[in-house]
């Protein structure tokens, strides 16, 4: 024979449903939030890489900036100290032509 629990049968199977579900779903949110929080850090991880090594590309660009520089300065002081300017070409003046 088989035993009828009425009502309170129903409620406690549709509660038992219900907390399932909800577990469930659950469940699958806080692993996606997981996941987007580890895939976030891992994305400020490789924009803390990418931002030190644009740091280092500047620095060393600084320095031969630096270098460059210092370079032109000499050239032009030893220009300076030898007295005679070098001639300077000039270019061929335009010819207009009446049309």
């Amino acid at each position: 024979m088989q035993q009828y629990w009425g009502i309170w049968g129903d409620i406690a199977l549709g509660l038992f449903g219900l907390s399932a579900l909800v577990l469930a779903v659950g469940s699958v949110w806080l692993r996606a939030k997981r996941f987007s929080q580890n895939d976030r850090n891992r994305s400020e991880i490789a924009s803390l890489h990418r931002l030190d090594r644009i740091e280092e590309i500047v620095e060393a660009s600084a320095l031969e900036i630096e270098r460059i520089a210092e370079g032109q300065r000499y050239a032009s002081k030893l220009l300076a100290e030898r007295g005679n300017p070098l001639p300077v070409e000039r270019a061929p003046e335009r010819i207009i032509t009446p049309h």
